[in-house]
């Protein structure tokens, strides 16, 4: 039997779901974009990883927090085999205990907290149900898929676009970076000819500022360091225009809002000298200890400083304590109803397959099996 699927046959067999990958919070940035380089084209990745172990499917999700297969496979997959296919699809070096994998309802089970952004580095973050929308899309568009992966998908999806719909995850984060980006909305989103928004600061803060910018949000930033040759090589890796902290201080051209995230002795930027650059009222955010702004700019501008945006975290937080859970709750509800599909035998998927418990490294590899 078959169905259509982007107007070519899919085949509607259930298969033996599986996942396997990594994210930031196993691995380094930089390694992580290594990886998502050696895949090139998503689509040739998964199409890799599929002929690699005979799949009957597969999708490569690749975004800037994780790199990861959804996998098809007639038979209940060992830890070998998965890191199999992960290579075949990332031909990048990868410590094996830097991959976790998940087979059965542990998978779907994973797969549904990636779309509700419960894995995601910056908890609830609006992006990643776009992206694994997409990524089902390539694969439809492709003939890439089985019904497992279809129906996995769909599921993560529905249960994704429920999150989106009847809760505040995707406002609740309490990472300093997004709280940052939430404070500077009405600078986030301006026109294209509008004056820069400036970065001030090149560490793990501007990374994580620069990596948290909203899609529609990343045009017209500037970032401003200390070293040229890392203040470019940051600005390249995010695309954005670049300046020196000198060239910046001396300058006087027009700003749309800064973010100061840097280290000094004393703050660099006055009540006077952001007067100068900004428009009354404009957004600042001081992220730098000590300070990288003169506290006498409140009088002006629209300013958070650590304090402010901690005190926002802390009442987040206690904001998250109810809404996690409830996400958590729908999500098994979901598993409760169509789990079955993923564990139990069909058609060549082995009778042992069961849950493994969480995503687990393949160096445990009794947990695979």
């Amino acid at each position: 039997m078959t169905e259509r699927a982007g107007g070519r046959a899919m085949t509607s067999r259930m298969s033996c779901f599986a996942t396997v990958g990594s994210d930031l919070r196993l691995l380094p940035l930089d390694q992580l974009a290594a990886l998502a380089a050696a895949a090139g084209d998503p689509l040739a990745a998964a199409a890799r990883a599929r002929e690699r172990i005979g799949a009957r499917g597969a999708i490569a999700l690749v975004t800037c927090n994780r790199v990861e297969l959804a996998l098809a496979t007639e038979r209940h997959p060992d830890a070998e085999t998965l890191a199999a296919a992960y290579a075949a699809a990332f031909p990048a070096p990868i410590e094996p205990h830097a991959l976790r994998a998940a087979a059965g309802e542990a998978a779907l089970r994973h797969l549904l907290r990636v779309a509700c952004a419960l894995e995601s580095a910056a908890l609830g973050e609006e992006q990643i149900l776009g992206q694994v929308r997409e990524a089902l899309q390539r694969a439809r568009d492709a003939a890439a898929l089985d019904a497992t992966l279809c129906s996995a998908f769909d599921l993560a999806l529905q249960v994704g676009k429920k999150v989106r719909r009847e809760t505040d995850l995707a406002q609740l984060g309490c990472d300093l970076a997004r709280l940052a980006l939430r404070h500077l909305r009405a600078e986030l989103h301006a026109l294209p000819d509008a004056p820069p928004l400036a970065l001030v600061g090149t560490g793990a803060m501007a990374e994580a500022l620069l990596a948290a910018r909203p899609k529609q949000a990343r045009a017209g930033w500037l970032v401003v360091g200390r070293d040229a040759r890392r203040c470019a090589a940051l600005a390249a890796r995010h695309g954005t225009a670049w300046q020196t902290r000198a060239e910046f201080l001396e300058a006087r051209t027009p700003l749309r809002g800064l973010i100061g995230a840097t280290s000094c002795e004393q703050p660099l930027f006055s009540a006077e000298w952001l007067a100068a650059r900004l428009p009354l009222c404009a957004g600042v955010v001081d992220l730098g200890l000590p300070r990288n702004v003169d506290p006498a700019a409140r009088d002006r501008f629209h300013c958070a400083d650590l304090d402010d945006l901690r005190a926002r975290a802390a009442d987040h937080a206690a904001q998250l304590a109810g809404v996690v859970p409830a996400v958590e709750a729908w999500i098994e509800a979901a598993i409760a109803r169509r789990g079955h599909l993923f564990v139990e035998r069909r058609e060549g998927c082995a009778a042992r397959a069961a849950p493994i418990g969480a995503p687990a490294p393949l160096a445990c590899r009794g947990a695979l099996r």
